[in-house]
């Protein structure tokens, strides 16, 4: 409140200034009728011309600071000034080959290390200390460290073979399962803080031949249909409040995915979220992108 007060006070100034000097061409200052011999810049009221001009300069003053305060307040309450940029980080890689694949089945290697990167770097090192306990995730595996704080996190297990099976693709069931880990433990709430809160914000409800569905949209989680790449950025984007409404939002100039040219593909707009580090601004419900980097 401090900081908008003393911006409603320089606003206020530029205004009266601007306002002084117009009225100042369009009225020339006038010189008293009345003096007396004595004083020759005392008028009538007994109070000089100096000092009749700072009394009028200091109402005018109040008049517009309350003005400009209140101009200041109603944009902040309405979120129309004070927008906040964000810093976006990428969760999402693309493939050497410059491709994202939207269509591609999301394994489970592929959303660990997705989490992972959704993680602060002390969080990161905190998990990367854990060993893994898999038979079949090696130290040499490309997602190790991601599996690894994964499984030190509780949020994703391996099977009672002690397998945690990376290249198998990620159910819909399973993902939700994965999601209220995330929000129900403390783990999870510490280590992804915005998908806990995303999450819980969710109106998921079960319905009967469709299994979970979350929200208006009706995102199913099925037993046995896996996510594609696509379908998870959209659905991670929407969770964390990632969401730019049109290709507008974005700016001229960001990386593109061989296989993600189509601006009208479902989704185009989503991988293109998931996959670029930005900074961007919250305009509503949407956002609008500031930078890149």
């Amino acid at each position: 409140m401090a900081k908008l007060y003393h911006l409603s006070r320089r606003l206020s100034s530029k205004i009266f200034v601007r306002g002084f000097c117009r009225n100042l061409r369009r009225k020339p200052v006038k010189a008293c009728a009345e003096t007396t011999a004595f004083s020759r810049n005392t008028c009538h009221n007994g109070l000089s011309d100096a000092e009749r001009f700072r009394s009028k300069r200091g109402k005018d003053m109040k008049f517009f600071r309350k003005l400009a305060l209140a101009a200041l307040l109603t944009a902040l309450l309405t979120g129309t000034c004070l927008a906040r940029e964000t810093f976006h980080g990428a969760y999402l890689q693309g493939f050497p080959d410059g491709s994202i694949r939207p269509d591609a089945a999301v394994t489970r290697a592929e959303l660990a290390e997705i989490l992972y990167r959704m993680m602060d770097l002390d969080q990161r090192r905190e998990l990367s200390e854990t060993e893994s306990v898999f038979a079949d995730v090696p130290t040499r595996h490309w997602a190790y460290d991601a599996i690894c704080a994964m499984a030190g996190a509780r949020l994703m297990l391996g099977g009672s073979d002690g397998c945690f099976r990376p290249d198998d693709g990620v159910t819909g069931e399973e993902l939700s399962i994965i999601f209220e880990r995330v929000r129900a433990q403390e783990t999870g709430k510490r280590a992804l803080p915005e998908l806990a809160s995303g999450w819980a914000s969710q109106e998921v409800t079960f319905e009967a031949g469709n299994g979970w569905v979350m929200g208006l949209h009706g995102t199913e989680f099925s037993r046995e249909q896996p996510f594609t790449r696509g379908e998870l950025a959209a659905l991670l984007n929407r969770i964390l409040g990632r969401e730019p409404e049109s290709l507008l939002d974005l700016l001229v100039g960001m990386p593109l995915f061989s296989d993600n040219l189509d601006t009208a593909a479902p989704y185009f707009l989503a991988l293109q979220e998931a996959a670029i580090d930005h900074t961007a601004e919250k305009t509503g419900a949407h956002e609008r992108w500031t930078g890149l980097g």
